[in-house]
């Protein structure tokens, strides 16, 4: 074949799979990226590169570029690769297909493929077996899950981008009300979320490409590797054709008078044969390697759909056939080892599986999604990648390892209260306590000691500041609650963003773990001189960090709330003076 294509996306598995397929075809492949860490740009078929910025932060630069090359090409089809490119281009859909056809789905199967309330509903209309779901559009509806008590839960975002936020929306599996309560909220002000029943077993997907409601194409595949807590599979295997899954399928396309890629998402339980439909993507897909190599070339059958008018009807392929990413397996076999087996929620593989699946090499039915004898580049920069990243993980580990016996000398210092210590405490005028979000610990804090310093008439000044980029979030009402519970009013508490302004201005700078001294570090080296762990005037546990207890349980709130308000006592004595706490009752009340 000859022409030339637009690639848009460069940082997913789908991108290079795209570039390869219409390379090899003979097609000049030119390729828009905006992320970095990509393989895709390393491809030998990449004729040329372009960069607008990145589509969900630099919207309008972005949409504005990919336009003008669109005009200025010549090309014969434009493919968005991700959601990160597909939704911006969505709003100019109409611009781009006056001048090219545009691999992008229908008005309707954009909403209804985008937004996975709708893909449900949908699904439920059609008969196609669902995950019980209960879409939450506002904090207020909050109190009625209340007498929920069948966990894990999971906590889905209705889209899984939002413009203006370079990161994808996470999904989250809960483990009880309280956790809920805290996570709920804040995905709350990007989406609305779906709480969904938790469906344990494997992934299997089921990939079509349609054209206006007709499949001419499909492929199924089953997950062998996925990480324990969910997330993208690393090594998956070709299946048969399920008659109903395919079905399906057919009917949801008719639906919406389908046209493109679409990859459908289920989960099989080992004692439930019928699988539940999770979601619809509405693109090409990560793991479409397996599909390309397996017999179902979809990159290349989209392209003579929408440019050469042809369908080939497509339904065989090699089975069994397993495609692995060689560099993510790593992590996962890491993390596999590491999965508890207790965790019904945490997908767990034995070993003795993973050694028999070493025996597909030899039996030349195990292909790659990175490394490629004809085109070796991506493969290698991936191992760079990951010979990289594990180097500084090392060196993280390393460091970590270094200021947690740092800390645990700084707070030693601080329990033998020697003269330099306690002058410097006695002499100060004002206290920051600083933890990571400064919605829990450094608000209960800093809010004791305020209530100490104000009941004793001291003019010592105190905040509180997280490192955390994001100004005014409140408390969860759980830690409002157990704060409450333990005389510290937080009601009113905003968070505060860390700045180096303010560890200048404060006397002493009070911090929880000894995670925070690294960033706090970064911020300003000197102010680790006037920085003191407040587990360090702690007269009853002898634990260098005080742990965040964001996403736990309220026994857990209650803990370390009692903890910190021990400290926050001890420390405000050695401030003001023993005769001066001694007639501060509420200053001993939890040593």
């Amino acid at each position: 074949m000859k022409g030339s294509v637009l690639v848009v996306g460069d940082n997913s598995l789908a991108a290079l799979q795209t570039v390869r397929s219409l390379g090899r075809a003979g097609l000049d492949v030119h390729l828009v990226k905006f992320e970095s860490g990509s393989v895709t740009k390393y491809s030998r078929y990449v004729r040329k590169t372009y960069h607008f910025g990145h589509p969900l932060t630099d919207t309008d630069r972005f949409v504005t570029g990919v336009l003008a090359a669109v005009k200025e090409g010549p090309f014969d089809l434009v493919i968005p690769t991700s959601d990160k490119s597909l939704v911006p281009l969505m709003r100019v859909s109409d611009e781009i297909r006056q001048q090219v056809p545009f691999a992008a789905p229908n008005p309707l199967g954009f909403e209804v493929t985008q937004r996975k309330d709708r893909t449900l509903e949908l699904a439920d209309r059609l008969g196609i077996r669902t995950p019980r779901t209960t879409v939450v559009r506002s904090a207020e509806l909050l109190p009625e899950f209340k007498q929920l008590g069948d966990f894990p839960l999971v906590l889905k975002p209705s889209t899984s981008v939002t413009l203006g936020k370079a990161k994808q929306n996470s999904v989250k599996v809960i483990e009880s009300l309280d956790e809920m309560l805290q996570r709920l909220p804040e995905m709350l002000e990007t989406c609305p979320v779906l709480v969904q029943e938790y469906c344990p077993g494997t992934g299997l997907g089921l990939a079509v490409l349609a054209n206006h409601g007709h499949v001419f194409a499909a492929f199924q595949y089953r997950r062998v590797h996925e990480p324990p807590a969910g997330g993208q599979s690393t090594y998956r295997v070709s299946e048969p054709l399920s008659d109903s899954l395919l079905d399906n399928a057919r009917r949801f396309c008719r639906e919406v008078g389908w046209t493109g890629p679409a990859m459908f998402e289920y989960k099989v339980h080992p004692d439930i044969q019928e699988p539940v439909l999770m979601e619809v993507n509405g693109r090409m897909w990560g793991s479409m390697a397996l599909a390309i190599q397996a017999g179902v070339d979809i990159p290349r059958l989209l392209y003579e759909m929408l440019v050469l008018n042809k369908t080939t009807e497509t339904f065989q392929y090699r089975v069994p056939y397993f495609v692995r990413n060689t560099c993510k397996d790593m992590y996962w076999l890491q993390a596999n080892l590491r999965a508890a087996s207790d965790r019904r929620h945490l997908i767990k593989v034995p070993l003795r599986q993973v050694a028999r699946e070493l025996g597909n090499i030899p039996r030349l039915r195990e292909g790659f999604d990175i490394e490629s004898l004809s085109d070796p580049i991506p493969g290698f920069i991936g191992w760079w990648h990951l010979v990289r990243s594990s180097a500084v993980a090392v060196k993280a580990k390393a460091n970590r390892l270094w200021w947690k016996r740092a800390a645990g000398e700084m707070v030693r210092r601080t329990r033998e209260r020697g003269a330099a210590m306690r002058q410097r405490i006695r002499d100060c005028h004002s206290v920051l306590f600083v933890c990571t979000g400064n919605i829990n610990r450094s608000a209960v804090a800093a809010a004791r000691m305020s209530a100490l310093l104000g009941a004793a008439g001291s003019a010592i000044k105190v905040a509180s500041a997280g490192f955390i980029e994001k100004e005014g979030r409140s408390p969860s009402d759980l830690s409002k609650e157990v704060a409450a519970d333990l005389g510290v009013d937080i009601l009113r508490h905003r968070s505060t963003i860390l700045t180096v302004q303010m560890v200048e201005a404060f006397d002493i700078v009070v911090v929880m773990e000894a995670s925070h001294l690294v960033p706090l570090r970064r911020i300003k080296r000197a102010v680790l001189q006037k920085t003191v762990l407040l587990s360090g005037f702690d007269p009853l546990n002898n634990s260098v960090d005080i742990s965040d207890p964001y996403g736990a349980r309220r026994h857990t709130f209650n803990e370390t709330y009692v903890r910190i308000i021990r400290c926050v006592d001890e420390l405000f004595r050695q401030a003001i003076g023993d005769f001066q706490a001694q007639k501060t009752p509420e200053a001993t009340s939890w040593r």
